[in-house]
């Protein structure tokens, strides 16, 4: 099983491949720049915060979550989102969004994830 040291290291080695999606082009797609990248960013984070459950339940004694007010405004920024969509005239574009821009709730999703799993 993986220790806490080696879920550290590829949870820092995963942010920093993160970092590197603007770099990703993918020729002959709808939108060679930028869905690719969203798609990339989506998979990234998704396996970083697994990664970071994992961390946290491995060290569950040692591990204290720190709250602070950028952490409370960005979950009611979410939850706000999520309602407005729930209750919005097109919901459908609400939750996943316009493919090139990223800005449905999944993308505020996966950036919320990635807020919580640095």
């Amino acid at each position: 099983m993986l220790s806490q040291y080696k879920l550290q290291k590829i949870g820092q080695y995963l942010s920093y491949l993160i970092l590197l999606t603007p770099l990703f082009i993918v020729p002959n797609t709808l939108w060679e720049f930028v869905f690719i990248r969203n798609i990339i960013f989506y998979c990234f984070t998704t396996v970083l915060l697994f990664i970071s459950i994992l961390y946290i339940y491995k060290a569950r004694e040692s591990f204290s979550f720190k709250v602070n007010i950028l952490f409370w405004f960005i979950l009611g920024f979410i939850i706000v989102r999520i309602l407005s969509g729930f209750f919005g005239v097109d919901a459908d574009t609400s939750f996943f969004g316009t493919q090139p821009r990223m800005d449905g709730d999944i993308g505020y999703l996966a950036l919320f994830g990635w807020f919580l799993s640095l």
